[in-house]
């Protein structure tokens, strides 16, 4: 593979994780070699009999990791559209150390202009590959990720350092002559995960499974994966959390949140003080219900979340 090939694999696999393996390929030395294992010494032979032969002892091969099939990619990718979507962390650390999913998935050249190289440019994409599955499309050039450019092995390797300090991935790339933006979150939970353990009854309540809680109590995170999340304040002092940019499939879309609700408390305990927040927090494992007080265009509504029993 030319170099200018594994460039390009490093900068397509920021987008999906692998652009970690390829940048340590680049920095990282060859393994050593293997030192020669000493020989089992033999049992004195007997007088005139033939000396048995040496013996090494053996060493058992690693066991070599699970490869990343279609099905592992289809359940660790949601794409709510064309250009945004969410993966899975679990499905970026494997694609960290199995770089193949990005080889099989396209086939990559590089993209000159005015004599330099300004991209790379995707063709034969597979169905249901992972370049399939982030919406790519055939004649598509990767230019940049999360705003860095990735034509060099230098520049590569930057962008793998900065992509385990990011919770999301925008991808830069040219279409047909036109700039576009790819945007994929980092989250730690599944889509299937979420439709199975969160059910809406009514626009103002959802069942949520208690295995859900416990994840969201284990890894607080997944709250507001999905999701923007900042400050309301009024007269100088907060009131609340007010959620936007909130994405189909996402926790917060699935409880029955909107883009600009306000949560002012969670059974009557206020979140804006981060005292009475921590209190609110504790009842999810245990609380009969949860009502959520929600400020939505001016007007109050009331969110219930329903814990329930895993598999309803």
């Amino acid at each position: 593979m030319s170099r200018q090939l594994i460039v390009l694999t490093a900068a397509l696999a920021v987008h999906t994780a692998a652009v970690v393996v390829v940048a340590k390929s680049w920095d990282s030395p060859k393994p050593p070699a293997p030192v020669a294992v000493a020989a089992t010494l033999p049992a004195p032979c007997q007088t005139g009999a033939p000396p048995p032969a040496l013996r090494a002892p053996r060493t058992p091969a690693p066991a070599a990791a699970a490869s990343i099939t279609d099905a592992d990619l289809e359940a660790g990718i949601h794409m709510s559209d064309d250009t945004h979507g969410m993966i899975t962390r679990a499905l970026f650390d494997r694609l960290v150390a199995d770089p193949r999913a990005i080889g099989n998935s396209a086939r990559i050249v590089p993209a000159t202009r005015d004599g330099r190289v300004d991209g790379y440019k995707l063709y034969a994409i597979r169905p249901g590959s992972l370049f399939d599955r982030l919406h790519f499309q055939n004649g598509d050039t990767l230019q940049t990720v999360n705003g860095m450019d990735v034509t060099t092995p230098d520049k590569a390797l930057t962008t793998y350092a900065a992509a385990h300090r990011t919770n999301s991935l925008e991808v830069g790339l040219r279409r047909r002559g036109a700039p576009l933006t790819i945007g994929v979150a980092l989250v730690g939970i599944t889509p299937a995960f979420l439709e199975a353990n969160i059910a809406r009854v009514d626009a103002t309540h959802v069942r949520v499974s208690r295995a859900a809680l416990a994840l969201a109590l284990a890894q607080d995170k997944t709250l507001v994966e999905g999701a923007r999340v900042v400050p309301s304040m009024r007269d100088d002092r907060a009131e609340g959390y007010k959620v936007y940019a909130i994405q189909p499939g996402s926790v917060a879309a699935r409880l029955g949140l909107e883009d600009g609700d306000t949560v002012l408390s969670v059974n009557h305990l206020g979140v804006a003080d981060p005292a009475i927040t921590l209190g609110a927090w504790t009842m999810l494992g245990t609380a009969p219900a949860l009502d959520l007080a929600i400020l939505r265009r001016g007007q109050p509504v009331t969110l219930t979340i329903i814990p329930e029993a895993d598999g309803f």
